[in-house]
């Protein structure tokens, strides 16, 4: 469908490419919507969606991948391609009010609090 979120991550190392992905199960219409991402290399990736978990993919990559190797390349919000190296873009086609990043994977009630704390400035 395409009212889901997508989440890919992609990363190559020594001539292979690690891919992991999380689709929401959720709809997503036009209302204002709250969506974290949590990517914890040894857990996987996990979606949610107005302070609930949504979705995730336990995933894992191989040991010898640090938390630092997985995310030192390029960050693109709001892009998909089909493969890692061609294929068409897709992209999003709406606006993004906040994007924070953390240096921690957040736990859910974290997430919940963080999103009861902001919503008032959006719905």
């Amino acid at each position: 469908s395409t009212n889901k979120v997508r989440y890919h991550h992609y990363y190559y190392m020594n001539s292979t490419y690690y891919h992991n992905q999380v689709t929401s199960l959720s709809d997503i219409l036009t209302d204002w919507t709250n969506i974290v991402i949590v990517f914890d290399i040894n857990i996987g990736v996990s979606m949610y969606i107005n302070g609930i978990l949504d979705n995730s993919n336990l995933n894992t990559y191989p040991a010898n991948i640090s938390d630092l190797d997985i995310n030192r390349g390029p960050q693109y919000i709001g892009q998909y391609r089909t493969s890692s190296s061609t294929g068409p873009y897709y992209t999003f086609e709406g606006k993004i009010a906040n994007l924070k990043y953390y240096s921690k994977a957040l736990s859910s009630d974290e997430i919940l609090q963080n999103y009861n704390a902001m919503k008032g400035r959006y719905i």
